[in-house]
């Protein structure tokens, strides 16, 4: 201890300046060791970064090649605007228009013959399949497929997306929404290759060799079975055909019946057996083994809408691109290797491909990878894990690079995400068979249409098995190991010596810092093993002897120190005890008050509202999508169909629920009540208007009001119920001030509002307002499977409320009540069931207790009055004034007979007497 107050006086030599262990020690090692090790660090450094500029030339020449594809890709998607954009300035003639795909072809190099006798062909084909134009509602005028001119009997409507080529495309109604000189460019879009219709494997079947013709009717039959299983084709029906039974199928969306013979004998065995042998040889067969197998057809859209000189529009023209073109970008190209081939084969894994900007794949050997849809025009799902089996087999596996991290990690992944921000790399990982391969990738760039979220059109991707690219790295490699040869003979003469070195100078330290360190060792040994009573020698004058003295300071210090900490942990888990159980406790009680809730939502959000047809379970769907929106709801259905319960559903859905839910029939009030009831009134505003009224607008405020009848309000009170739903404010009747309302607006009608439009009676600014989103009620004839469990409801209130015992409905009944045409709807069948319940005499309900007829009211035959040469208006006026005459002036009679309201009625006799 006398020792380290020396050290601490000012007045002794300073530590940094003894001679003690520590600076013998750097002074020995920084005299041999480190400039020899520096002058050898030079060298190494120098080499490393010869290596590393040779390595990165060589990973360039592979970028710059993906980078050149995507340059010329991206250079030939702006010809193609260019060509649209010159065919809308052409003249709308079949003749200019086939004039036009005549003068753009291009070269293609594709593969000819058959699987036996293969070959290649080179030729000029039209860069477009389809060129066309329609006007602005969708009819084409023109259309031209395949460089000929469709007759007026094949041009479609495209605005019905059905009817396009692949029968879901919507580029006319995307095209027709853009500013003039804009494009819409589609995603690709084509009908989907099986593996088996590529493979051709329905026609390598009958050539096998060595196999008897019933085991070829057994590989027939298996082959149209996993086809059924995965939804390729659908069983149609059977028949017989001698001794033998024929089965009958259809590919989905083709009309072609194809027969295929039942196995006869055959059992359970050998159909297992010769599955086993099918399956192995579609695994043996490849792409490029094939040449008579199925080709992908499809296009990327480029439209635009074209106007005339007054900027009314005239209709869209659209080029489609043929999907060959693209695919002759990357099917010639072999990533490692400069020479071309007419089908990069996916065999020997050294192939070039496309991806959109969405992480499908686009071109590719393997034409079962690329995305597309079925002959329906349903998209084909992505390859996941979700894939089937049967789907597998066949190959109905379109591939998104995006949705395979479940099988092959982040890889594919990374890869789109580093395209996306504009980044060429190389990346190594497994492709879909588990194997290693090096991927370099580029980015097309191209932002037109939707393309321009990301600013791509997609990705090139070169790859190649990792030994091929290995090989690349070992010439290089060779080339490293000349150069360095020489450095590493020195760095070894300069090793060697400083070993030397190294070692006479350990020997000569040894002797004074073994010993000591040794003692030490041995007692931290000890104090390891937990025993702190062991003693530790004293130390001397250096580094070693304050090692001892610490030593000994930590014995005593651990000593203290583990007492306390057995305390503190004894204090530790009685307090995590009784954390975790108060944990458990919170926990059990929020997942009761979880479960709890989401009862009461399930009790509470369609209360009343009975759906078991398909019809109202899609209101439902309909009503949870639209109602945490705050879009005003447009609700169409007839008199009694449940409108008013479709609104309090929507309310009870939305973020409104807690709030106020308002109705109002607006058929029940004049123009001035209408007008108070809405908007409120102050006092003294009018005769009657005694006090101030809060209108039902703020009664709604923050919540939901339902505008019942709407069809029957007066074009004044639209106009002011327009300007409230634009601006969201309100100004009350003798009022000049002006309020703000936040309320949800649901409106219901049974009238057919573009009819009134059309008759001036309903403004059309205010049904294309309200008209956000439309729910379509259907009347009860409509969704049948609704009758009985409603009328069971119905039953079950009433028995409740006239006190009588649970009734039931005969059989008879049922039936007629599900056959009935209910031109009351669910009122009518609500009364029906009051009707029964009142005058039931037993504990059956029967037909006659209802009250109901089958017969429909048959309206008057007029024929008197109607003359040839009368305009629709006309007899619609005859027959109407015809059947009131009849009537005797009975207006009411006369709308029931008319199946129509008593208002539209009203309206149109008021019409012929002011004409």
């Amino acid at each position: 201890m006398a020792s380290r107050s020396t050290e601490q006086d000012p007045s002794s030599p300073k530590p940094g300046l003894r001679l003690s262990l520590f600076v013998k020690t750097l002074l020995a090692f920084l005299g041999l060791a480190v400039l020899p090790l520096a002058f050898a660090g030079i060298l190494v450094a120098v080499q490393v970064e010869n290596v590393r500029e040779q390595a990165h030339h060589t990973s360039r020449t592979y970028q710059r090649r993906a980078e050149g594809i995507a340059r010329n890709l991206s250079r030939f998607l702006k010809k193609c605007e260019s060509d649209l954009r010159a065919l809308a300035r052409s003249p709308r003639t079949v003749e200019a228009y086939v004039d036009f795909v005549k003068r753009r072809q291009r070269r293609i190099w594709i593969r000819s013959g058959s699987n036996e006798s293969p070959g290649e062909q080179r030729m000029e084909i039209p860069v477009f399949k389809e060129v066309s134009f329609a006007d602005c509602a969708g009819k084409e005028q023109i259309l031209v497929m395949h460089g000929r001119a469709m007759p007026a009997a094949k041009l479609r409507n495209i605005s019905d997306p059905s009817q396009t080529t692949y029968r879901n495309e919507r580029y006319f109604l995307e095209a027709r929404k853009l500013a003039p000189a804009e494009i819409y460019v589609s995603h690709l879009n084509g009908f989907h290759v099986n593996k088996i219709d590529q493979l051709g494997v329905e026609r390598i079947l009958p050539a096998l060799e060595k196999k008897s013709a019933q085991e070829k009717q057994i590989y027939r039959y298996l082959l149209y079975e996993i086809l059924r299983a995965a939804g390729e084709v659908e069983y149609v029906d059977t028949f017989r055909e001698g001794d033998q039974s024929v089965l009958v199928y259809r590919r989905l969306g083709d009309p072609a019946r194809v027969l295929v013979p039942v196995p006869a004998k055959a059992s359970a065995e050998e159909l297992q057996a010769r599955e086993l042998e099918l399956k192995e040889l579609v695994s043996q067969c490849a792409p490029e083994d094939t040449v008579e197998g199925a080709r992908y057809e499809g296009v990327i859209r480029f439209a635009m809408p074209v106007f005339d000189k007054a900027g009314q529009c005239e209709g869209v023209v659209t080029v489609a691109l043929d999907h060959v073109h693209l695919m002759q970008f990357t099917q010639h190209v072999k990533a490692m290797e400069e020479n071309h081939t007419v089908f990069a084969g996916y065999r020997d894994a050294d192939y070039t491909y496309l991806f959109d900007d969405q992480g499908w794949i686009i071109t590719h050997p393997k034409f079962w990878n690329i995305r597309g849809v079925d002959r329906q025009g349903q998209p084909v799902p992505a390859y996941t894990e979700k894939t089937s089996m049967s789907e597998k087999r066949v190959g109905r596996t379109p591939v998104n690079l995006l949705q395979l991290d479940w099988k092959m990690g982040e890889g594919y992944h990374a890869v789109v995400l580093e395209t996306r921000v504009g980044r060429t790399g190389i990346a190594t990982s497994p492709n879909l068979a588990g194997k290693l391969r090096t991927r370099v990738y580029s980015p097309i760039f191209y932002d037109t249409g939707p393309y321009a979220k990301f600013g791509i059109f997609g990705g090139v991707m070169l790859g190649t098995r990792v030994d091929k690219f290995i090989e690349l790295t070992q010439k290089i490699s060779a080339d490293i190991a000349l150069k360095t040869a020489r450095v590493r003979r020195t760095i070894v003469w300069i090793i060697a010596g400083v070993l030397l070195l190294v070692t006479m100078l350990s020997v000569l330290l040894a002797r004074g810092l073994v010993r000591p360190i040794r003692v030490l060792t041995a007692a931290a040994r000890k104090i390891g093993q937990g025993d702190l009573e062991v003693a530790v020698p004293a130390g001397g004058g250096d580094e070693i002897g304050e090692l001892a003295d610490s030593f000994g300071e930590m014995t005593a210090n651990l000593k203290r120190n583990m007492a306390k900490l057995n305390n503190r942990n004894l204090e530790l888990k009685q307090v995590q005890q009784k954390l975790l159980q108060a944990e458990r406790d919170k926990r059990k009680e929020l997942q009761e008050e979880l479960q709890e809730l989401q009862k009461e939502v399930t009790r509470t959000s369609f209360a009343h509202m009975i759906a078991q047809s398909p019809q109202m379970q899609r209101v439902q769907e309909e009503i949870v999508r639209i109602a945490k929106s705050s879009a005003t709801v447009l609700i169409l259905g007839a008199n009694g169909t449940g409108k008013e319960l479709v609104a309090e559903a929507v309310h009870r859905n939305s973020p409104r629920r807690d709030r106020e839910f308002v109705r109002i029939n607006c058929a029940a009030f004049n123009e001035n009540l209408l007008e108070s009831e809405l908007f409120g009134h102050l006092k003294g505003s009018f005769t009657g208007a005694t006090t101030d009224r809060q209108g039902l607008f703020q009664v709604a405020d923050g919540g939901t009001l339902l505008l019942d009848e709407i069809g029957d309000m007066s074009l004044e009170m639209q106009k002011r119920l327009l300007r409230t739903l634009q601006d969201g404010e309100i100004m009350p009747v003798g009022d000049t001030k002006v309020t703000k309302v936040d309320v949800r607006i649901l409106a219901a009608t049974n009238k057919d509002l573009p009819q009134l439009i059309k008759e001036g009676l309903f403004r059309e600014d205010l049904f294309h307002r309200i008209n956000v989103i439309a729910i379509h009620i259907p009347p009860l004839r409509e969704r049948r499977l609704d009758i009985l469990p409603m009328a069971r409801f119905f039953l079950a209130r009433f028995c409740k409320r006239e006190e009588k015992p649970f009734l039931r409905i005969d059989q008879a009944a049922e039936k007629f009540l599900t056959e009935y045409h209910w031109p009351g709807n669910v009122r009518e069948l609500e009364n029906a069931v009051e009707r029964a319940v009142i005058r039931a005499r037993g504990d059956v309900l029967r037909l006659e207790d209802f009250q109901l007829t089958s017969q429909e009211p048959k309206l008057p035959i007029v024929a008197k009055g109607i003359e040839q040469g009368m305009t629709l208006e006309e007899v619609e006026k005859t027959y109407i004034l015809s059947v009131l005459a009849k009537n005797d002036g009975n207006k009411k009679l006369t709308a029931q007979q008319l199946a129509i309201g008593y208002n539209t009625l009203w309206r149109k006799l008021k019409k012929y007497d002011e004409q």
